[in-house]
């Protein structure tokens, strides 16, 4: 499980939690909600993933875990901090102590990750749209549709199985969605994919966040910070200066698929 530049593994069975934890394996993003949870499952495994440091006082001198330098802030071993990755993790539960030393860098961090670019391997091939082109794998559908398909998913994510979407985002389409439970099961492995929207309707929210720009060959890509976990949606800005091109890449992996599509854009 992926937040930001952080990731642990967990098993496949554990939810994604949104209010009190259920079941026997829970993982929050972000922050654990501040609530009261009555009858609480005995031995219930929680796992909180923050892309911030926190300012809690470390405990115990500074160690060194999966090659990350770390600091511990509870004598019991089940908070920590990783000044690298900005980021803390917790745990508790009796898998915890498994848990926090899977730690390591997440599928975001090594698709955004400075450095020599991959090759792209010879079974994949080139798909365009709106000026942009991008490297896949040949096996990947590819579908084209004129409006942006909002999702039902409380973790944003556009395709439900991998592929190529290249939307015009003339219009958002939003369909019926059921009521929402306070866990989500079923994305802890995130989908492969590649999304293409030129228009002004696509994976980019209103008032978004973006982290720092990478120049790769004439384009300047920036990624947003609103979506740390399952995707990456960047926008894409083309040297004629004409309307920035979101792009949204699943996360799938160690993450070096995404950074070698990132890194194949081209402009059209």
């Amino acid at each position: 499980m992926a937040f930001d530049d952080i990731q642990v593994s967990v098993p496949s069975t554990w939810d994604i939690a949104f209010g009190c934890p259920t079941g026997m394996g829970n993982v929050y993003l972000g922050s654990r909600p501040t609530m009261y949870c009555q009858n609480e499952p005995v031995g219930t495994d929680v796992v909180v993933l923050s892309n911030a440091r926190t300012s809690s006082s470390p405990y115990g001198e500074p160690a060194v875990l999966n090659h990350f330098a770390i600091q511990w802030l509870d004598p019991d071993h089940t908070i920590m901090q990783v000044p690298s990755l900005n980021a803390s993790v917790s745990a508790t539960g009796p898998l915890a102590a498994e848990v926090l030393h899977t730690v390591t860098y997440s599928p975001r961090a090594v698709a955004l990750a400075s450095g020599t670019s991959p090759t792209v391997p010879s079974g994949w091939h080139r798909v365009s749209f709106g000026g942009l082109s991008a490297a896949v794998p040949r096996s990947w559908a590819i579908e084209q549709r004129k409006d942006w398909p909002l999702g039902c998913s409380p973790i944003d994510t556009t395709l439900n199985e991998p592929g190529v979407l290249l939307s015009a985002g003339a219009e958002e389409v939003a369909p019926s969605c059921p009521a929402l439970a306070s866990s989500f099961q079923g994305v802890t492995t995130p989908i492969d994919g590649l999304v293409i929207d030129p228009g002004p309707d696509g994976p980019i929210p209103s008032g978004a966040s973006f982290g720092p720009c990478k120049r790769i060959h004439e384009l300047r890509v920036c990624p947003t910070t609103s979506d740390p976990s399952s995707v990456l949606v960047l926008s894409v800005h083309l040297p004629s200066g004409t309307r920035p091109i979101a792009v949204e890449i699943g996360l799938t992996g160690s993450g070096l698929s995404a950074r070698t599509i990132i890194d194949s854009l081209r402009a059209e």
